[in-house]
């Protein structure tokens, strides 16, 4: 996996990743990073992904398999639910897959409209998606979605 970071002080993006992460990998040789096993970087990559998130303008995940390189999008952990969005936000998290409006409405015993505002809101925030390609519109959690859920659990 790489991450390029955005610094106007380096034109190689790459470089402000190694330089900045230097101290945080101890492992690293006169060359440059040394072959490592994957996990042993997942770690700080991982964290330093997250603490600056806004920082980095792309993450790319090389597969060995394929010998392909796609681009992945970092999850957003800085949403704020409002308190009233946050029951059609669990009710969407507690379902394994999609969800039609009606079934969230009635799970929640709120009105139509308001599910409608939550799930806008939520889906603002990247932490639901909606698929409009069926006859009725429906919603599922992301990634993101589910990770804040896990933090918001942890913190209750």
């Amino acid at each position: 996996m790489l991450s390029r970071l955005q610094s106007p002080e380096s034109p190689n993006p790459y470089a402000v990743f190694h330089s900045q992460w230097s101290r945080v990998l101890p492992f690293q040789s006169r060359s440059g990073f040394s072959v490592r096993r994957a996990r042993d970087i997942l770690l700080p990559l991982t964290v330093a992904a997250l603490v600056y998130a806004r920082r980095i303008d792309a993450a790319l995940f090389f597969s060995d398999l394929d010998n392909s390189v796609q681009e992945w999008t970092l999850p957003d952990l800085t949403a704020r639910i409002s308190d009233r969005a946050f029951r059609t936000f669990e009710v969407i998290v507690e379902a394994d897959g999609w969800l039609s409006l009606s079934t969230i409405t009635e799970k929640t015993e709120q009105s139509k409209s308001t599910v409608i505002r939550h799930v806008n809101d939520l889906e603002s925030f990247n932490v639901v998606v909606a698929d409009t390609s069926e006859k009725a519109k429906r919603v599922r959690v992301t990634f993101s979605g589910e990770l804040l859920s896990l933090v918001s659990q942890a913190t209750v």
